[in-house]
């Protein structure tokens, strides 16, 4: 099965997978903090915590994913194999700012059509912000990786630095909100570490 294919069915599955996974994360959440019984936002408790709990999921997901891009590249023994990785990249990346953007606007229009309620939405975002954070990540590690490839090597395979740092910013535009609304939740989301992807079982020492 070629690399792509593999790597577009990975991202499908990261974007697309909006299921729960139980955790404590042990973290804020964005969700507005309402100690009364009263929810004045519409957030039910029961909301807040699936919010919380599905950002966490896809933070796993997420750093799972971009672990595949650490071990080809790690594989790749030779300067030609890494820009093969590369190439291979750029098409993944591209895809997956597509579905994003596409995402983004499915879930902004549902919004401002009123087809959901606050809590839904703000639980939506945090896991949309979450993905999006790590479709940035992936990008920035293959930026690194084409520039440590040798300049002909980039040359001969058709490896523009320029455009994947295009990809990378454009990955960075899709969790940058002007509503007031959306700006709280990426904020928190990003501010109380969701979108790390940090694992359960990852060594303390790591970054």
């Amino acid at each position: 099965m070629k690399p792509t294919f593999v790597l577009v069915v990975g991202i499908v599955a990261l974007v697309g997978a909006m299921g729960v996974v139980a955790a404590d994360t042990g973290q804020s959440s964005p969700f507005p903090h309402n100690e009364s019984d009263d929810n004045e936002t519409g957030v039910s408790p029961g909301q807040e915590l699936a919010g919380a709990v599905g950002a966490q999921g896809a933070s796993v997901r997420g750093e799972l994913w971009n672990r595949t891009l650490t071990e080809r590249l790690n594989n790749a023994t030779t300067p030609a194999q890494r820009a093969e990785v590369v190439a291979d990249e750029v098409e993944l990346l591209n895809a997956s700012v597509e579905m994003l953007n596409e995402s983004r606007e499915n879930l902004t229009e549902d919004w401002e059509d009123g087809e959901l309620t606050e809590g839904e939405y703000r639980a939506s975002l945090s896991e949309f912000v979450v993905h999006a954070y790590a479709v940035e990540r992936r990008a920035n590690q293959t930026v690194r990786a084409a520039e440590d490839l040798p300049t002909r090597t980039r040359e001969h395979n058709d490896v523009n630095v320029t455009q994947i740092r295009d990809l990378e910013d454009r990955a960075k535009e899709l969790y940058e909100f002007d509503g007031e609304i959306a700006q709280e939740v990426a904020n928190e989301t990003l501010s109380n570490g969701s979108a790390d992807g940090r694992l359960p079982w990852a060594d303390g020492s790591e970054d």
